[in-house]
């Protein structure tokens, strides 16, 4: 955090405007409870500390983060106050998340001054200035998004990326656009956003073969993920979005064996506490203790919120994969409950490969071999990897052929 880096003693050479009142008002009732805590918390610092700028540049933190961009705005404007008695650098970087803050509560001319004077004072950072061409970008300033963009020669690539392509096609540079295409496809890195990205620029071209080579992987939409001044204020983030992502994050650690399945439950059991109603976050515990083989744990965890009918194909999912394992191994009672939750993940989202693949796991067990082959192949249909369609259409043949056993 930037409060770790502040210069002894600036607090005291050149305190805040006291403008602002250091009794903070109540984050509003829009805002996550947990999230809300955390601001409260920090406000608290603020009241006992109103003379330094570390504790003002700390609570704007939190709000910017906590999204009461609002209230980071007073928090940022008290913390620079006089910005000339502060380092140079530090300024620059509060300066640029008081920017921040003013984007993000809709101010975009204010937005964009701070940003500019921020970066006039750390130009060579790249990332800070594809940030401001996406904003600029956003609001159809395509000249004045050119002019941000040719300083961001030092940004992280596929970030550069989004904005060019985006930028390019929209100001008819089409041949210039598929360049940047092609080279991130021909560094072979594997990220949906590239296929995206190509997708993007084969319709622009009306090339179909591009099309429809990168589709079938593209991510959803293309977005532009915070630089690196904001993104380490990430663990500040407590709001309900920002917690799951952060329990998504632990879980795609284990799957990549960067961590242990019982840190990673370690890891996650703080959030659960906090959030006990949050269905996500109890599908990614379950699933970390099917992978330890706790069935039994598993099926709990994921019961404690059966009753409030989450409207999440993969906590049904996960229920009727936990059950259908269960069943097989003793507990044939649970059968029914499988097949209902497979029929509710079904029934949520029917595009969804893995709820058809239990939805047929569940028909074998029945020994409904014609109805599993046809869930088998509805799987192949909607499989995100070839390697899958062709296994699901190699069980759904099988099914077919002992559909007709005598």
């Amino acid at each position: 955090m930037l409060g770790g880096i502040l210069p002894i003693g600036c607090g005291d050479s050149s305190s805040p405007s006291q403008a602002a009142n250091a009794t903070r008002p109540a984050p509003p009732e829009s805002i996550d409870p947990v999230a809300r805590a955390v601001i409260a918390a920090r406000a608290e610092k603020v009241a006992a500390s109103p003379d330094s700028r570390a504790t003002w540049m700390g609570y704007g933190d939190v709000c910017l983060m906590n999204l009461w961009p609002q209230e980071a705005i007073v928090s940022y404007r008290e913390a620079l106050g006089d910005a000339s008695s502060l380092d140079p650098t530090l300024a620059a970087k509060v300066r640029w998340r008081f920017a921040r803050a003013l984007h993000d509560a809709g101010d975009a001319e204010a937005a964009d001054r701070e940003a500019m004077t921020a970066l006039a004072a750390i130009p060579d950072f790249g990332d800070g200035w594809v940030t401001l061409a996406s904003w600029r970008l956003d609001r159809g300033e395509l000249d004045a998004a050119d002019a941000a963009f040719a300083k961001a020669d030092k940004a992280q690539p596929i970030r550069r990326a989004i904005v060019s392509v985006q930028l390019d096609i929209q100001q008819g540079r089409i041949d210039a656009a598929r360049a940047t295409v092609d080279d991130l496809l021909a560094r072979g890195v594997e990220d949906r956003t590239i296929n995206r990205l190509a997708v993007a620029v084969g319709r622009a071209q009306g090339d179909e073969a591009l099309v429809a080579a990168h589709e079938a992987n593209a991510a959803e939409s293309l977005v532009v993920t915070d630089d690196s001044i904001i993104a380490e204020l990430t663990p500040l983030a407590r709001f309900e979005r920002a917690d799951l992502l952060r329990g998504l994050a632990i879980r795609e650690a284990v799957l990549q064996g960067r961590m242990p399945p019982q840190r990673a439950l370690e890891q996650i059991a703080p959030l659960v506490q906090q959030r006990p109603r949050l269905a996500m976050l109890r599908v990614i515990v379950a699933d970390l203790l099917r992978g330890l083989g706790g069935y039994e744990e598993a099926r709990k965890v994921l019961d404690v919120v059966h009753e409030d009918d989450p409207p999440d194909h993969e906590y049904w999912s996960m229920d009727a994969a936990i059950r259908l394992e269960l069943a097989r191994n003793g507990q044939p009672e649970l059968l029914d409950r499988a097949r209902t939750s497979a029929d509710r993940a079904i029934e949520i989202n029917p595009t969804i490969a893995y709820g058809w693949q239990i939805r047929a796991m569940i028909h074998e067990a029945d020994k409904e071999w014609t109805a599993a082959a046809e869930a088998y192949r509805t799987a192949a249909e909607h499989a995100e990897r070839p390697e899958d369609a062709d296994r699901w259409l190699g069980d759904a043949m099988r099914c077919d052929a002992e559909s007709v056993q005598p």
